[in-house]
């Protein structure tokens, strides 16, 4: 059975050129064109709007669990340093850490550093249309885009911010698995100066 590779962003016409302009021109049947969504195509691409804006949403939700996820290392890599460094340097004793130790502080460091870029606010993301661009590509256009034209266009739009938000979110997952093996290694590194 032959899987149907679908469509990309970079099948799709760009909004102002002449393909995009003729783009609901075979599905305009005289009715009023705020009527168009209910005429064959507007309702593919009122489904593929849909479709674009979930899965905006599902990318803003991961965001947010990665952000816990990040917190919560962060917590834990403060947690495991405290109680197994304190208990590797008795209050009542001067002893210097050992090298196992010190690997442990740096770890802790770099463990601290990686999650806080995790949890750090940054720009670019969009998880919605921006309602300027939306008024000033659509309704105020010459002429006024149909609702079919409109809900094509978003779709095709929020499909790039997709694929823009997709590149920070894999570089932030990379993130959470180097913090996941650095609080891994900073208890080994502390268990081995408890060791020592």
């Amino acid at each position: 059975m032959d899987s149907d590779p679908g469509i990309t962003s970079s099948d799709l016409p760009e909004i102002g050129t002449p393909e995009f302009d003729a783009l609901s021109a075979a599905d305009r049947t005289g009715r009023d064109p705020f009527e168009d969504a209910y005429t064959p195509f507007g309702e593919h691409y009122r489904l593929a709007y849909d479709l674009a804006l979930k899965a905006l949403d599902q990318q803003q939700e991961t965001l947010d669990g990665l952000r816990e996820r990040a917190s919560t290392l962060l917590a834990a890599a403060a947690i495991v340093t405290s109680f197994l460094g304190g208990a590797a340097l008795p209050s009542g004793q001067k002893a210097a850490l050992g090298i196992p130790g010190w690997i442990a502080v740096v770890l802790f460091g770099l463990t601290v550093v990686t999650t806080l870029n995790i949890i750090r606010p940054r720009s670019g993301w969009r998880f919605l249309p921006n309602a300027k661009e939306v008024v000033g590509s659509y309704v105020r256009s010459e002429p006024t885009a149909s609702i079919a034209q409109t809900h094509y266009g978003l779709a095709v739009e929020m499909e790039k911010a997709q694929i823009e938000n997709r590149k920070q979110l894999n570089g932030m997952f990379d993130g959470l698995t180097w913090a996941v093996i650095l609080i891994g290694l900073t208890i080994i590194a502390w268990i081995a100066e408890l060791l020592a």
